[in-house]
């Protein structure tokens, strides 16, 4: 019994879990902070971040059943396709009173149909089709979803920048600065010490410098009330206890599915299945990228499982997330990189994140918004990552450039255009930004699946 314990607490695996828990915690409080606006009434951040750290959790706990230490959880590109399939539904339902039993059952019938996509990966040739796909496909939709991250930071900034523009940009300003100082000094100290992997830690060090400098500039400065009431904090209410019995009440309620029934038109369900399957697909490239990294060392014939595996943490967390969860290759790669050699680090991480939101549930609530947009802005570049940038987008302009080249380079650049334009159009319909990334990806899969077809005849 003692030996198959012992494994479990070995420091190497604590350590890996609870540092790795610490780097991502910021991003997990900004995807709660995306989940927590888009539902009405229940506008508290700290609501978000319990529905958020308890599908971490339960994903981390999932990991009992793999051999790998492969992070799996909420992602922000199909967070965004959800939130997407949510202000649809949010904007078409009769019976305001019975808004959030629409929003609940707009989730579930994206999810239900998410996982249905994902079992498509067990099909080899489909597993290979999307696994295969081609780059400039991939990192477009990378790119544009970035662009939308990005986008939807400048929009929360927007009642900031009216109380103050220049304190506003300041505190944006150190936070982005402070990050990309931190990993610019960890990495330039890598030939010389171990210190190299804390780099990770930039979002935190952001998120603590824009604190820092919200607080020096809006609360030392003394702003007046209207200016704090537009540029405040996270939580705005003590009342997210109550919110989470009511919201789960809901949830779980027959009642609630009729209301939502009665209270949206018939061709919103169908549009909401076609979500589902564009967030499927998502997660499944996700997931399928993630696996084929060859330094996670997941052999070809055990994707079959992990695919198993994500559908099943999907259908027992999108209750309680309100989103997707897929495999992640920088996640993982940082657990590696601090030394975690099994799935007991990927468990340490859950049990880590949920100390963490004990501690910190007080203190969640008292960040200020702005702190939020830095780590937007964050994940944003750090999805532009030196491939995209090197090989897909330059790789055209090279004076040595093939035709290859030249392809791969304009069609990364229509598929970024058509998400501006799509998301344009969107937003001038009263919807998000972010759902240009998704109609980007839409046209994009077709004509993918169209040039398949015509080669394979």
């Amino acid at each position: 019994m003692l030996q198959k314990i012992r494994p479990y607490f070995q420091l190497r695996e604590v350590f890996a879990g609870c540092i790795t828990a610490l780097i991502f915690y910021t991003e997990y409080l900004s995807l709660a902070t995306s989940i927590s606006l888009n539902l009405p009434t229940l506008g508290d951040s700290r609501f978000g971040m319990y529905m958020v750290m308890g599908a971490v959790f339960l994903s981390c706990i999932c990991s009992l059943f793999t051999a790998r230490p492969l992070l799996i959880g909420p992602r922000i590109a199909s967070t965004t396709i959800v939130i997407f399939g949510m202000q649809v539904a949010a904007a078409q339902a009769t019976q305001p009173h019975a808004m959030i039993s629409v929003l609940v059952c707009a989730v579930f019938v994206i999810v239900l149909t998410a996982c249905a996509t994902q079992l498509l990966g067990l099909n080899r040739n489909i597993r290979l089709f999307i696994a295969r796909s081609p780059i400039a496909l991939r990192k477009g939709f990378m790119c544009a979803t970035a662009t939308a991250i990005a986008v939807s930071a400048v929009t929360s900034m927007q009642p900031c920048l009216q109380a103050d523009s220049l304190a506003t940009l300041i505190v944006v300003s150190a936070g982005i600065g402070a990050a990309g100082c931190w990993a610019w000094y960890c990495k330039g100290i890598a030939s010389v010490s171990k210190l190299s992997n804390l780099s990770a830690l930039s979002m935190l060090v952001g998120v603590i410098a824009a604190s820092g400098a919200y607080f020096m500039l809006f609360g030392v400065a003394g702003h007046n009330s209207s200016g704090k009431d537009q540029c405040g904090f996270l939580s705005h209410s003590n009342d997210s206890d109550f919110a989470s019995a009511n919201f789960f009440a809901q949830t779980l309620s027959l009642e609630s599915a009729t209301l939502a029934l009665e209270s949206l038109p018939l061709w919103v369900w169908p549009v909401l299945c076609l979500v589902g399957l564009l967030a499927g697909l998502v997660m499944l490239l996700e997931s399928l990228t993630t696996l084929g990294e060859h330094q996670f060392g997941v052999a070809p014939g055990e994707w079959s499982t992990y695919i198993k595996l994500s559908v099943i943490v999907n259908l027992l967390c999108a209750p309680l997330s309100m989103g997707c969860s897929s495999f992640s290759a920088s996640r993982t790669t940082a657990l590696i990189d601090a030394r975690g050699q099994s799935n007991v680090a990927v468990v340490w991480h859950g049990i880590a994140l949920a100390a963490l939101l004990a501690g910190l549930d007080s203190i969640v609530g008292k960040l200020p918004q702005l702190a939020i947009c830095v780590t937007l802005f964050l994940i944003a570049i750090q999805m532009l990552d030196n491939e995209m940038s090197n090989t897909v987008l330059a790789g055209g302009f090279a004076k040595n450039a093939d035709t290859q080249s030249i392809k791969t380079t304009l069609g990364f650049i229509g598929m970024v255009a058509l998400s501006v334009v799509a998301g344009l159009l969107l937003e001038s319909q009263g919807l998000a930004f972010s759902g240009g990334a998704m109609v980007a990806l839409v046209i994009a899969l077709a004509v993918v699946s169209v040039r398949a077809i015509r080669n394979s005849a």
